[in-house]
């Protein structure tokens, strides 16, 4: 998965926060809520999952998704895989 962006909004005071770098942890103007990340990963503080809207974009590995969706052993064609004989 690559992160695109990687924000929220606050319910309580309608702000919208954005990581924008690894460690840059925001938090909203009234506290109730905070993201870090920026592209690397996804962290959310909040007191509970209501009180901000998700509203980050990302992309999705089109070959692990589609292993996740099919249920199959994700393993890529090539070196240790069944099929290169090794």
């Amino acid at each position: 998965m690559k992160i695109i962006k990687n924000c929220i909004q606050c319910k309580a005071c309608g702000e919208v926060i954005e990581s924008n770098s690894i460690y840059d942890f925001v938090s909203c103007s009234c506290g109730k809520c905070s993201v870090d990340g920026g592209l690397e990963y996804f962290q959310r503080v909040a007191e509970t999952r209501d009180i901000f809207v998700e509203m980050s974009q990302f992309e999705e590995d089109w070959f692990f998704a589609g292993c996740v969706k099919i249920g199959t052993r994700c393993s890529r064609v090539g070196a240790g895989s069944e099929e290169s004989g090794k």
